[in-house]
Order: C-alpha cells, then structure tokens, then sequence
C-alpha cells in the first residue's frame, strides 16, 4: 500500500509532466527543400540537397523559389517561428540575397530578410527565429504544404551567387492538453485520486469549466 511520502513524490512527478505537456513547444527540422525553380538562374534544379551541386545567379533582380519541404505539423499547432538555413557562397563585390516567405509558391507574403553571403566556399546564413513568424501568419495547413517555401532574389549588379541548399525549421506549440480530476473513497480510510488527460475539442459534456477541480491536481490521496 502506498504511504503518504510515496503518494506524493508520485503526484510530483505527475504534475512535472503535466506541466511540460501544458506549456513545452516543439521543432521539426531543418528540412531540406526538394523542389527549386527559376526562369533566371543557371541549373535552378540545384538548389536543394546540400550536394555541392549549385544554382548560380549573377545580377540584380533575379529570383528563384524554393519549396517541397515536407513537414507534419500537427494541425492543432500553433506556428512560433519560422527559421530558414542558406548554405551556398558568393564571388565578386558584396551584395546580399533578399529571402521571403510563400505560401503558394508563386506569391510572397510578410516581410523580407536581407542576407550577405560569403566569398566561396560554402557558408550558410540564417534568417528568422523561433519567435519570428516574418511578418505574417502561418497555420500547419500552410506549412505543410507542397508549395510552402522561400523566394529569394539577387542584389549587386557584379555579385554571383551559388546555392546549394535552403533548410527550415518550424517551431510550433501543440494544443494544450486539459485535465479532469476526480476523487472517491477508498479501502483503508483513503481516497482514491484518478486524472486523466483530455485534449481541447472534446464534447463539453466530458467536464465542467465551472468545476474548480478542472485542470487542478487534488491531493486527497495524501489524507487519511
């Protein structure tokens, strides 16, 4: 039989994970792109994979998009922050690659980020954060998408430009879990305590908001 010091190192520990489901967030990534396409760089089809094979862009002006980056966010998720990862490297004076989020691979949406690469051999320049969402919205629909990705151009007339690859890492938080206490007599004088988890969403009929026992922890077990 369970004593009282026993009862609640196990309650402790319980609520220690209750609390991480309640509030930790999650990443998935860095995922590579699997698609890359453009009218005015040379070889676009190189853009993905990390394989020393490259796309190469020289001039203002000239764009290529990036997609195919195969994510599962669960749809319950809420998007943090959005982090792309450039590996290529540039030759010739400074110049910097403009990067924006698309979520239909043809048109972007929020903000740009300008990021210089530098002189070969490979580099990698990051954009973005765990917080920055890039001055738009994102759902787990849109960034699981086919068409989810980047479209970045050129700056700097006498810049050439090679890249091997984009990554990205999505960071989200999954819907919170909520949790329904009860408690009922038990053998020796005890009460016996059951929780159990339920995801938001669920009938409301499985518990009552106005029931202070909602989402607490009872520790009626402890008392005789």
């Amino acid at each position: 039989m369970s004593t009282p010091t026993t009862t609640r190192r196990a309650v402790a520990a319980l609520l220690t994970v209750t609390l991480c489901l309640m509030t930790c967030g999650a990443s998935s990534g860095p995922s590579n792109c699997t698609s890359s396409t453009s009218s005015t760089f040379t070889n676009p089809s190189n853009g993905c994979g990390s394989d020393d094979a490259k796309e190469t862009c020289s001039g203002n002006g000239n764009f290529g998009t990036l997609t195919g980056f195969g994510f599962s966010i669960p749809s319950s998720a809420t998007i943090n922050g959005i982090v792309m990862d450039h590996e290529g490297c540039r030759t010739g004076s400074t110049g910097t690659m403009n990067t924006q989020l698309t979520k239909d691979g043809t048109n972007v949406v929020g903000s740009s980020k300008a990021l210089t690469f530098n002189v070969c051999p490979d580099n990698t320049q990051s954009g973005g954060s765990s917080s920055d969402l890039w001055g738009t919205t994102l759902t787990a629909t849109e960034v699981n998408a086919s068409t989810f990705g980047t479209r970045f151009s050129v700056n700097g007339s006498k810049t050439t430009v090679t890249l091997d690859n984009v990554a990205v890492t999505v960071y989200y938080t999954v819907a919170r879990h909520r949790y329904y206490t009860t408690s009922r007599p038990g053998s020796g004088g005890r009460r016996v305590v059951t929780t159990a988890a339920i995801k938001d969403g669920v009938p409301s009929s499985l518990y009552d908001d106005s029931d202070p026992r909602q989402g607490r922890w009872i520790f009626d077990s402890e008392k005789p």
